[in-house]
């Protein structure tokens, strides 16, 4: 199943019919494309993955041709995408929200492993930790940004300042920032340097914040 006639590459479902005993509805792909979800009120805010998902989920309970679906799963690759950049939602979500993209919605870890790994991540996100501005300077050394004169000249505009002048960041907060301005500059290379910056250095903030990585990413939601 896809969900629209004319944009193939939205969404991909995979399921069996009333007659196989396979209950289970598979999520294979989501697009967050622009021209997957259009509003009438051209002044309407709205992010297109929330809106397919929320369409999936009602499907799955109202339509009678679904009745028979018990359960949803997808394996979690979800990712912000800039620019052919794709920023890994299960690591980025974590450091800013404290759950992974999909748990917004009652996705649950299928398998123990990664059940154990959601409740430390959640706890440790509550833990409301910080870093220094030498091991984020350590970061930003390591992955070599003031080697690309494009990304460093951005960098120095926009964020270098914040950094040496606080001495504790809170990475919640930055990253957010980073964000915000990405999507707040009307200049596309700008937006595409930003985007590059996050994705230099989000992983290595997520581990030295001590967050647990996933390992089988299979992710659950109980519909009956």
């Amino acid at each position: 199943m896809n969900l629209t006639e004319t944009h193939d590459n939205c969404v991909f479902l995979f399921f069996d019919n009333n007659d196989s005993e396979d209950n289970t509805l598979y999520i294979q792909a989501i697009m967050n494309q622009d021209d997957c979800v259009k509003s009438e009120d051209k002044n309407d805010v709205y992010k297109v993955g929330d809106i397919l998902m929320q369409i999936i989920i009602q499907l799955v309970k109202k339509d009678k041709s679904l009745s028979h679906i018990k359960q949803i799963e997808l394996s979690d690759t979800s990712k912000k995408m800039c620019y052919n950049i794709g920023i890994e939602l299960l690591y980025l979500r974590t450091i800013t929200h404290g759950i992974p993209f999909y748990a917004k919605y009652g996705f649950k870890p299928e398998y123990d492993v990664d059940r154990d790994t959601f409740r430390y991540n959640r706890n440790n996100f509550k833990l409301n930790k910080t870093i220094t501005n030498d091991e984020l300077f350590k970061i930003i050394e390591k992955v070599k940004i003031n080697k690309n004169k494009k990304t460093n000249n951005i960098y120095k505009k926009y964020f270098y300042n914040y950094i040496k002048d606080n001495n504790i960041i809170n990475p919640k907060i930055l990253l957010t920032n980073m964000i915000k301005v990405m999507n707040n500059t009307n200049d596309v290379n700008e937006k595409k340097e930003i985007c590059n910056i996050v994705n230099f250095i989000y992983k290595d903030i997520y581990r030295i914040l001590g967050y647990k990585d996933y390992r089988k990413k299979i992710w659950i939601l109980k519909i009956r």
